[in-house]
Order: structure tokens, then C-alpha cells, then sequence
């Protein structure tokens, strides 16, 4: 790109001159051709069955670049605001084993974790070996940490299904004892890895509950950082829903609505984590490409003026006005979902349930106020998914934190959900016209006092085809 073309993030261009730039970008990138191949013949829906994409790797690319190339000519692409694509095999270029290997059972009570640690039962009557870095006992076992004196550069041939809880193309999680876990993550410069966001909390809020850290660090070589913590107490609330009451549950939604105002308490000029670096994605206006994939975006963190000018670029060719960022912007833990929570079962349905613990803290930064309460009402991840009146819990949790003075923006989150997702997920489409304000929100979402009657009313809404 010639030097001319490019943004100076310290000049402030008037409308025309930015005008200029973009169009140069766009009739630049549209013309891009990212290998000599021609996939203007391609169609994913006609070609699936065709014989010569037989190979997965074939179809990858040539959807790959199809997809790119699509995504370039569409009308609202913007080169400050959407990603320049790279070639396939830039894409898809890996600089580390697979996450699947992270966590590798070599032996029993053997492990092989990332580039540096190997973790052992010792056993009885044995003495613990002076290089740990950590141990801990666990259903009357002794187990410990060593760091290995020279990394290794690659897995072995060991099992590495042994243990598995979770894994997927950039995380993973792993039992090691029957109590304590192993948890990894993707990692580069600017991360804020799990732990120091627990650290937090633990010493900011210690009335929130977290899962208990035994020991973490980051292996450079492999480009993830680790976390052996122990099994928090309580039940996993997604398994728990069916044994809880309603009154039970809307206890549950008032006191994580609680936690989330006590996190709110501490604001930042800028979208930032709690140790200052940026939030991974985009927040701030500027030309980039695309990263591999096994590579997160870290940018530097964004002010207000940086992210309310990012914010409206994006919506202004789609004619949607976003909401009012809010200043300051608050800390919010941003996935408070069903599988991120433990809870208390109570035997008797009239007494309160408990939050005994909330794990998942990556995505904890500050950000804009209203997708506190606002979030919960159309993204399905909210949802006890599994169950048929999971999508009440959607309802209640935003209700209570609208109760604790956080906004709700539902036009707007019309515009960020597709409408299927919103009709099924507690969100009927009476109100996707609603304009966001505090007005007459409280009336028409509340109970007046009868939790039960609420929870009937949004089931027959739901079964009428509303919600």
C-alpha cells in the first residue's frame, strides 16, 4: 500500500478527505485476488457433492476464499472497520501443537502439560520431590507440579482423550485429579489469562465466589497460558435448573444480578481488562488484516471518543443508531451463562438457593453499561438450552439486573440477534419494536409480587408463538 494510503491515527482527516481513503481501500481490495485460482465458479450450497471436494481440505480453501472474496464486495464493507483477508495458508498456519494436546496422559497418574510442566501422583510412603513448583492433596493422594529443565517442541503419542472434559480449537479443559482441573487458553502479548482476572475479583470483591487457583502460568513456546484450580462447590446450574423452584430461580437471578452491580462499582475511561490491556476484537477505527487462526486481536485499549467513533462507523451504512455507550464504562464479567455458575439445591423449594461460585473470568473488562441486562435477553447462550423452559432464566436474570439500575437496549439488540433466536429466546416480538428506555420496561416485564404467575404468563406467551 503506498504510503499516502495509509492512516495516521494521530491527524484528524475531515469528512472528505476520509471519504478519499476509504474508496482507494475498498477499489484496492476489491481487485485483490488471493492466489492465482479463480473461484468465481464456486457455490457452497451446488458444489457440496462434487467429486473433486471429496478432499476437506480442498473445500476449506476453495469456501475460504470464496467467502473472503464475497465478504470484500459486499456494500458495507469498510477497510477501517472489517479485516483485510489473508491467504488460506496464512489463515490456517499453526505455530503451536493442537489445543488437543495441551493436557496428555503419558502414564497413569502421569501427565505431560504444555511445553514445560509435567504433573504425578506420588505415591504412599514416598517422599515429594524437591523441584515442585506446587502440590496438593486431593480424596487422600498427594499430587505435585514439576517444571521440566528443557521444554519440549512437540506432543508425544500419549493419550490425550484421557481426562477431557472440554476441548475446542483454542481452549481446553482437563481432569487431573478427582477434584482439580487443568484449564488452557490461548495466549499472546496482551492477554489477560483467567487467573489475573480471578486475582481480582478474589482481592477487589471477595464477596463474589470464584473456583479456587492452585497454581498458573503461561508456556511462551505453545502460546497459552494454564490453570490448575479445584472443583467448585455447588452444582453446575445448567444441570441444576430441573431440582430448583421458581422461587429458587428467582432468587439465583437476584443474586448473580447483585455480583454483577458490586463488579459494576468499578469503572474505566476505556474498554480495558482489569490489568489495563485491550479487550480481544476490535474497538477503535483502523486499517488491519486478518490473523491467523490460532491468533487472538489484541489492540491497544480504546477511549471513549476511540469506541464511539468505531461504534457509529459500523452502523452508520446499515442505518441503525447504536445506544449511548455510557460513561464511564463499567467492569462486567460478560458471560454469566448457565454453564458458568454453581449453585445450592435446597431440599425445601421455599428456601433460597445459593451462588457458591462463577468461573470463566476471560471475559471480565469494562465495557458499555446497557449490555449488562441487555445481553441476556436475545443471545441463546443465556438459555438453559437443554430444557424446555430454559428460556425463563433469560428473563429473569435481565429482569433482576434491570432491577439493579442496569439499561435495557432491546431495539438495538434486534439489530444484533437474528429475529429466530429472539423469538425463541425470551424475547417476543411485541417488543422488538421497543425503544430501549426505562419507561414502562418494568411494568411490562415484571410479575406485580406473583413469581409463579410471571413464569406461567412467559411459558404461554412462548407456546403461542410470542417468545
Amino acid at each position: 500500500m503506498d504510503s499516502n494510503d495509509k492512516l495516521d491515527p494521530t491527524a484528524k482527516p475531515n469528512e472528505e478527505e476520509l471519504d478519499i481513503l476509504v474508496s482507494k481501500l475498498i477499489n484496492k481490495w476489491k481487485n485483490m485476488s488471493l492466489d492465482e485460482d479463480s473461484d468465481d465458479d464456486f457455490d457452497p450450497d451446488r458444489d457440496d457433492d462434487r467429486p473433486e471436494y471429496a478432499n476437506d481440505e480442498l473445500w476449506s480453501r476453495r469456501y475460504y476464499r470464496w467467502n473472503c472474496k464475497k465478504t470484500i464486495k459486499h456494500e458495507h464493507f469498510d477497510p477501517l472497520i472489517h479485516d483485510k483477508p489473508i491467504s488460506f495458508e496464512e489463515s490456517t498456519r499453526l505455530v503451536a501443537p493442537e489445543f488437543k494436546y495441551s493436557v496428555l496422559l503419558t502414564s497413569p497418574d502421569h501427565w505431560d502439560i504444555g511445553s514445560l510442566m509435567t504433573c504425578e501422583k506420588i505415591e504412599p510412603d514416598s517422599d515429594v520431590p524437591l523441584d515442585i513448583v506446587c502440590q496438593w492433596i486431593d480424596d487422600g493422594s498427594t499430587y505435585c507440579l514439576r517444571k521440566r529443565s528443557v521444554p519440549i517442541s512437540k506432543p508425544g503419542n500419549s493419550n490425550c482423550k484421557a481426562g477431557e472434559i472440554v476441548i475446542s480449537t483454542f481452549r481446553g479443559v482437563w481432569t487431573l485429579s478427582p477434584n482439580v482441573f487443568c484449564k488452557t487458553q490461548r495466549w499472546v502479548e496482551g492477554v489477560t489469562p483467567d487467573p489475573e482476572s480471578i486475582r481480582f475479583v478474589n482481592e477487589k470483591i471477595p464477596s463474589i465466589p470464584t473456583e479456587d487457583i492452585i497454581y498458573d502460568w503461561i508456556d511462551h513456546d505453545w502460546y497459552r497460558w494454564f490453570m490448575i484450580s479445584r472443583r467448585a462447590s455447588g452444582t453446575l446450574f445448567f444441570e441444576a435448573w430441573p431440582q430448583l423452584s421458581s422461587y429458587q430461580k428467582y432468587g439465583l437471578a437476584e443474586g448473580v444480578a447483585k455480583h454483577a452491580k458490586s463488579l459494576a462499582g468499578f469503572t474505566s475511561e476505556y474498554i480495558e481488562t482489569v490489568t489495563g490491556q485491550g479487550i480481544e476484537g476490535k474497538c477503535r477505527l483502523g486499517e488491519r488484516e486478518d490473523l491467523p487462526n490460532w491468533k487472538p486481536r489484541i489492540e491497544p485499549r480504546a477511549s471513549r471518543e476511540e469506541y464511539k467513533k468505531f461504534v457509529e462507523a459500523k452502523w452508520e451504512k446499515k442505518n441503525v443508531v447504536p445506544p449511548d455507550p455510557g460513561f464511564p464504562f463499567v467492569l462486567q464479567h460478560r458471560d454469566l451463562i448457565p454453564t458458568n455458575m454453581f449453585v445450592t439445591i435446597p431440599e425445601d423449594p421455599e428456601e433460597k438457593a445459593e451462588v457458591t461460585a462463577i468461573i470463566d473470568w476471560q471475559s471480565l473488562a469494562y465495557h458499555e453499561k446497557w449490555q449488562v441486562a441487555t445481553a441476556p435477553r436475545g443471545l441463546w447462550s443465556y438459555a438453559v438450552w437443554n430444557q424446555e423452559d430454559g428460556g425463563m432464566w433469560q428473563w429473569m436474570l435481565s429482569n433482576a439486573l434491570y432491577d439493579q439500575g442496569f439499561p435495557l437496549e432491546l431495539e438495538f439488540m434486534g439489530h444484533l440477534v437474528p429475529k429466530e433466536h429472539l423469538c425463541n429466546y425470551g424475547l417476543p416480538r411485541e417488543r422488538e419494536g421497543c425503544d430501549g428506555q426505562q419507561e414502562g420496561i418494568q411494568a411490562d416485564t415484571k410479575d406485580n409480587g406473583d413469581s409463579e404467575s410471571f413464569e406461567k404468563n412467559i411459558r404461554e406467551e412462548r407456546d403461542n408463538g410470542d417468545g
